[in-house]
């Protein structure tokens, strides 16, 4: 299983997601202040890297190489090797509503 915010999930993916715009945290505005605090240079996607970085703010375990790409291959659903501002809008909406449980 997956880890997220050490709890066990099956995967990322096919577990329940609110949408990105109607999400637990806020909507739309949350998620774009939120991304904007990684995508330092405004080019509407996060790196690897910048993920890591949200990761360990948010509390999500990504200790290791390996568990940070396992968690990328998870979010970054079209295959861009970029996350994008709905990839990360569903991940934190994922991370959020699941701490606040």
């Amino acid at each position: 299983t997956t880890t997220y915010t050490n709890a066990p999930v099956t995967s990322y993916t096919n577990a329940p997601l609110t949408t990105y715009t109607t999400g637990v945290v806020g909507g739309l505005a949350t998620v774009n202040s939120e991304m904007a605090k990684y995508d330092v240079e405004n080019k509407g996607y996060i790196t690897k890297e910048q993920l890591r970085v949200a990761c360990k703010d948010l509390a999500v375990k990504c200790d290791t190489d390996e568990e940070l790409d396992n968690i990328w291959n998870e979010i970054d659903n079209n295959g861009s090797g970029k996350i994008n501002g709905i990839e990360f809008g569903e991940f934190y909406d994922y991370v959020r509503g699941f701490r606040d449980e």
